[in-house]
């Protein structure tokens, strides 16, 4: 019996452990959805173009660059703040160089901070020539997701239909309406025939 208590017990727990991992995984999975792609335009007529594609994994962002058209070999790439037509020179996020057009990094920066509209990509022509900018991209701001829809009433329950009248009862059968009397005649003293009948002379029989 208290065997049978026991597994019925962990049974309970382990339905409560799958019914709560959903909701523990969910905001993080929500987050890891979240994609910005920055398009790359060349600067200082380089030639140089492409994109940077930010995922988001949980508080922190995997950016990966790629480029076609560039000097080729190690080229520094980081975020910037402003725009690439007013960039700051002071790197605010350092990324890892491209090497012949590509660079991937997972920086310890939430995609939200970084893709706020605040911040751009630059890439430069070498380590040695920092000051030479090749491409450039500014960073979209994530578009907040649409509201849900407000929830809407559940349409009112029809009424229960009216209940049958009662069906009336039944009229009583018709009495029989009663015979007419009739008219017997009564025998008695003041009703006694003669008999046998006396005829009158003429009708006398003569024997």
């Amino acid at each position: 019996m208290r065997t049978v208590r026991f597994l019925r017990m962990m049974s309970g727990v382990g339905a409560l452990t799958l019914l709560g991992a959903p909701l523990a995984l969910a905001p993080r999975d929500a987050l890891a959805q979240q994609v910005v792609t920055v398009q790359l335009r060349p600067q200082n007529n380089s030639g140089q173009s492409g994109t940077a594609v930010l995922t988001a994994q949980g508080n922190r962002t995997l950016v990966v660059i790629q480029t076609t058209g560039g000097p080729g070999g190690v080229q520094p790439a980081h975020f910037h703040r402003g725009t690439c037509d007013s960039l700051d020179p002071a790197i605010a996020v350092p990324l890892t160089s491209l090497q012949n057009g590509r660079s991937e990094t997972i920086v310890d920066v939430p995609i939200t901070t970084l893709a706020n509209g605040q911040h751009s990509i630059n890439i430069h022509f070498s380590p040695q020539q920092p000051q030479l900018y090749t491409a450039c991209g500014e960073v979209a701001a994530l578009q907040a997701p649409a509201p849900a829809p407000p929830a809407q009433p559940a349409p009112p329950v029809p009424p229960a239909p009216m209940p049958s009248p009662p069906t009336p009862p039944a009229p009583p059968a018709a009495t029989p309406a009663p015979a007419p009397a009739i008219d017997v005649p009564q025998f008695g003293a003041a009703n006694t025939l003669a008999w046998p009948p006396v005829f009158s002379g003429e009708l006398q029989a003569t024997i």
